[in-house]
């Protein structure tokens, strides 16, 4: 076995833990900063559904009042296959 090999084990435990340490005491600085861009994402999240809301209200208006209780399949009563009951 050589030397690196005897010493990777120390070294990696000398070196890591501070970083480990360190990562858990700036984790919650580090997401207070980022906490603003967060809300900013959600208010534009909102921002562009109101406008995709409003450019498809035309279409909506004309679709009429039916095609909102059936969702967004286009079948009918009509295109439905009817099973004769035995009896």
């Amino acid at each position: 076995m050589s030397l690196c090999h005897r010493l990777e084990g120390p070294l990696l435990l000398v070196l890591c833990w501070p970083l480990a340490l360190l990562a858990l005491v700036l984790y919650p600085f580090v997401w207070l900063v980022l906490l603003p861009f967060r809300l900013l994402g959600i208010g534009v999240g909102g921002v562009l559904a109101l406008v995709k809301s409003v450019l498809f209200l035309p279409a909506r208006l004309l679709r009429g009042p039916g095609a909102a209780r059936s969702g967004c399949s286009s079948s009918s009563a009509d295109d439905r296959v009817s099973v004769p009951r035995a009896g």
